[in-house]
């Protein structure tokens, strides 16, 4: 989704990360060429600039707006509905949490459907407050748990990629014992 008048779109990584070419097809049809300018695999974000005009930006949304009930729209192929369940979950171990949860979908119909990663999770005003990015599930199915990366932590790591290419940050090498 269009994150500002320039061009920039944000995405999942994993979505990109191996593609040979990369476009992005537009509300008004177009379909316009797209280059990864970067990513960041333990937040699971790329950032793509189109080769032209791209739509309006998205109006962003506080997570911490968000309350436990809210319910939120996964933006993507297929479009589904959930009602917002935990915030702020997270793993914990000496390697950083590779996804920030910051929905837990419930099945509803449908429930979370493969091919949802990287689109928009917005509020109930269209806001985005958040970029789909994984889902758990015991059976393999196209149901269970849906995780996305919350839209402020995902817009940090844009401004970051833009201006160095890449995403820092500090880390600590300490493991506690029994």
């Amino acid at each position: 989704m269009a994150v500002d008048g320039s061009g920039l779109l944000l995405t999942s990584l994993h979505v990109v990360a191996t593609a040979e070419a990369i476009s992005a097809t537009l509300p008004d049809g177009r379909n316009l060429p797209a280059r990864l300018l970067g990513g960041d695999p333990d937040t699971d974000i790329a950032v793509l600039r189109l080769g032209g005009e791209g739509p309006p930006p998205i109006s962003v949304g506080r997570t911490r707006d968000l309350r436990v009930g809210d319910v939120v729209l996964a933006i993507a192929t297929p479009t589904e509905s959930a009602r917002r369940s935990a915030t702020g979950r997270q793993r914990h171990g000496p390697e950083p949490a590779r996804h920030c949860a910051l929905r837990e979908l419930h099945p509803d119909r449908r429930g979370d459907q493969p091919g949802n990663s990287g689109g928009a999770l917005v509020n109930g005003r269209g806001e985005l407050v958040g970029i789909n990015t994984a889902i758990y599930s015991e059976s393999g199915g196209s149901h269970g748990i849906g995780f996305a990366v919350p839209a402020d932590l995902a817009l940090g790591a844009l401004e970051q990629i833009v201006a160095s290419g890449r995403v820092s940050r500090g880390w600590l090498g300490i493991t506690g014992q029994t």
